[in-house]
Parts: structure tokens; sequence; C-alpha cells
């Protein structure tokens, strides 16, 4: 089963871009065994949804120094990476990813694929900007393209 999840806050302008890209792909027709949800929920909500799903595909915004506004940013987490954890009230995702991996491991997906929209400006708005809406098409075709690639594995 493959989850694709929309990150972002609809009030933060481009910080929505995540949620766009969700709401754009559930139009599409998609195999069966997809679930396609979006929210601006914590971390621990948010990897809490990931569980006894095989595959993730997550798209959020992220504020990338030194990169270009609109920029797509692609890797995958396997819960391994390192991670700092302070206090359940600023868990990062690399935090929450850890911690659910080592208490849920057989419901811990294989592959968790993130793509990243950089953005430069949080504010406070319920509009995008043109330059990031135009990344919206991009990142909704790349997802397709990699389930198709996923599923042939």
């Amino acid at each position: 089963m493959t989850l694709i999840y929309g990150w972002g806050n609809p009030i933060w302008g481009n910080d929505a871009i995540g949620i766009q890209i969700a709401q754009k792909l559930k139009e599409k027709q998609l195999p069966p065994d997809t679930v396609v949800k979006w929210s601006s929920a914590s971390p621990f909500s948010i990897v809490n949804q990931f569980l006894n799903h095989e595959n993730v595909f997550l798209v959020d915004a992220y504020r990338g120094e030194g990169k270009e506004e609109g920029e797509i940013f692609e890797f995958t987490l396997s819960g391994d990476e390192e991670a700092q954890f302070l206090s359940p009230h600023s868990a990062s995702l690399i935090s929450v990813l850890k911690i659910y991996k080592t208490l849920y491991p057989t419901q811990f997906p294989k592959e968790i694929r993130v793509f990243g929209i950089c953005i430069k400006n949080f504010e406070f708005t319920d509009n995008m900007s043109d330059k990031i809406l135009k990344t919206v098409d991009r990142v909704t075709n790349l997802i397709l393209t990699k389930m198709k690639m996923t599923k042939n594995e």
C-alpha cells in the first residue's frame, strides 16, 4: 500500500505547497492501493499515518539557504538518520521517524521518499506565489513517475 502525504500550512502562503500537490494527486487516477492525505499536523501525527504503508511519498516546503525558490529536492528517509530529540513539543521529523521505526518495526514503511520544494518566505496569507504554484504540476508528474518506477521494482 502506498501513501502520498502533503504537509504544509495553508495560512502560511507558500508553505501550503505540499497540501496543494496532494490535492492535485487526489484528482488523478491512482492505483487502488494508493491513499492520499494532507494536513498541517505535528510530526508525531504525520508519522503515525505512515504506519502500515509499504511506500510513502511526503511532499513539503523547505527553507533552503543558497537554493532557488521553487527548486525541488528529492531524497529518501530510512528512519536511521542521526537525530537530536529535544522534547515532544519540538521534535523534528527525523527524530519522530527514528522513534516510530524503533517502536513499530514491522509496521514502518519500506521506503519514505521526500519531495521538498524550496520556498524563501513564510507569509501570513492563504495565497501562494506564482513561482511556487508553477512547481505544482512538475512535482505532481515527478511523483506519478516515481510511483510507476516503484511499482515496477
